[in-house]
């Protein structure tokens, strides 16, 4: 690849992957627990898990993200409709995809250069 494409293909990459990383899901799927009236807590017990740590992390996009099987439940749980559900779903996990793989080929592109 010449190096103004290089370089172009890079600065977009990264004005693109500054953007502060949110979950898109996260934020949905808050607004539907706290629209329920549950507290984190309230909704790790119904799940069976030990601590809230978990709710809190999938609410702010930390971690690997919220389990397809826990989705389902936190579905039924908050009483939500689920084909939204899911494509927010998708939405953020492609999200998510795209962020890494640009990190990667940044990673990659000034390996190039350095080289």
């Amino acid at each position: 690849m010449p190096k103004r494409l290089q370089k172009a293909s890079s600065e977009r990459i990264q004005r693109d992957s500054s953007r502060k990383s949110s979950s898109v899901i996260g934020s949905f799927l808050r607004n539907a627990r706290e629209k329920r009236g549950l507290s984190q807590g309230d909704v790790a017990q119904k799940l069976g898990l030990g601590s809230p740590q978990s709710i809190s992390d999938w609410e702010r996009g930390y971690g690997s993200g919220v389990p397809l099987n826990t989705l389902l439940k936190l579905i039924k749980l908050y009483r939500i409709e689920a084909v939204k559900t899911y494509e927010i779903f998708v939405e953020d996990y492609l999200l998510r995809v795209r962020q890494k793989l640009d990190r990667k080929f940044r990673t990659l592109l000034r390996t190039q250069r350095s080289a």
